[in-house]
C-alpha cells in the first residue's frame, strides 16, 4: 500500500470516528421509557486481513429480520431496531438500562472492496460483515521457455 493510500485510509478512519462521536453527541443520554423516542449505536470493530475487511457489530437482542444492511456508493449502511422486553406484552419496568429502539451506522468503504461479494452473518448477537477485496492485478511471474 502506498503512502498516499495509507494516508487516505487513516483519514477515512478519522472521519468515521468523528461521525460516530457527532452521532452520539446529537443523541445525548438515553431517554428510555414508555412513549419516549430511543436511539442507540451498536459497538463496532473493523479489521483487515489479506483478502478482506471484516466489520463486527454487537447487536444482542436484534433478530436477523430487524437488520437492514445496504451498500450505496462507497458507503455501507447498517440500520436496525431492538425492542425492549420482547416477551412481555405490557411490561412494568422498574429499571431499563439496556438501550433499545432504532440504530443506524454509516461506514466509508475502501476503494478496493468488491461490493458485489459482501456477505454477512448473525451469530449469538454479533453481526459479522465480510467485505472482500477486489482481485488485484496478477503479480509478474517468470515463464519458463521450454525446448520443442
Amino acid at each position: 500500500m502506498s503512502n498516499r493510500q495509507e494516508l487516505i485510509r487513516k483519514f477515512q478512519e478519522l472521519q468515521d470516528r468523528i461521525h460516530t462521536l457527532m452521532e452520539d453527541a446529537a443523541v445525548g443520554p438515553q431517554a428510555q421509557g414508555p412513549g419516549l423516542p430511543t436511539h442507540w449505536s451498536p459497538a463496532v470493530d473493523v479489521y483487515e486481513t489479506a483478502d478482506e475487511f471484516v466489520l463486527t457489530a454487537e447487536v444482542p437482542g436484534v433478530e436477523r429480520g430487524q437488520i437492514d444492511l445496504q451498500v450505496k456508493g462507497h458507503n455501507l449502511f447498517l440500520k436496525g431496531q431492538r425492542n425492549p422486553g420482547g416477551e412481555l406484552s405490557q411490561p412494568v419496568y422498574h429499571r431499563l438500562e439496556r438501550p433499545s429502539g432504532a440504530f443506524e451506522r454509516r461506514f466509508n468503504l475502501p476503494e478496493d472492496v468488491d461490493a458485489d461479494k459482501i456477505r454477512a452473518t448473525l451469530n449469538e448477537g454479533v453481526l459479522t460483515v465480510m467485505l472482500p477485496k477486489k482481485q488485484r492485478r496478477p503479480q509478474p511471474r517468470r515463464v519458463e521457455v521450454k525446448r520443442t
